[in-house]
């Protein structure tokens, strides 16, 4: 069906939206809607990305907030999924098809997860960072809190 001349998108259920995410994760990845650009950084040792959204047609599945590179580490200040979505797989898939994508662009080898969400523990935080095999580091208590460490993921797991 056309719409003012225009192909008119198809809908999509929320079950088919996973699937198609889960089949493609990086064409998911959106900013305010528009297909997400990947900055150029050829001759920067420390620069910041824009959030990603994850969308698949109308449906938005999960984002990713305060993302920077510094040399070979990426650092991720929040990653979440709808709260409706969890334990689908749409975290570790998200973070996965990050890391690999920004190896490829980047040179990145690891990832540090400084998670910042206000209700951490709530959305067990934790757990999800070791189900991945990401790895707690020791907490620097002059610019973090005691109980949400940091967690490094290095290019072997991923």
């Amino acid at each position: 069906m056309k719409l003012f001349g225009l192909e008119r998108l198809r809908q999509v259920s929320l079950e088919e939206a996973i699937k198609l995410f889960h089949r493609n994760p990086l064409a998911s990845f959106t900013y305010f809607n528009q297909t997400y650009e990947w900055p150029d950084a050829s001759d920067r040792s420390y620069f910041t990305l824009t959030d990603v959204q994850i969308r698949v047609h109308d449906h938005a599945l999960a984002d990713m907030e305060r993302l920077s590179i510094t040399g070979g580490t990426a650092r991720i200040q929040h990653i979440g999924v709808a709260n409706s979505l969890t334990r689908r797989g749409i975290g570790p898939a998200l973070a996965k098809a990050f890391a690999l994508e920004a190896a490829r662009r980047y040179g990145v080898v690891r990832i540090v997860f400084a998670e910042d969400h206000s209700k951490y523990h709530e959305r067990g935080y934790d757990g999800f960072f070791e189900k991945i095999g990401a790895i707690p580091l020791p907490v620097d208590l002059r610019v973090q809190r005691a109980d949400r460490p940091d967690y490094e993921w290095d290019q072997a797991q991923w």
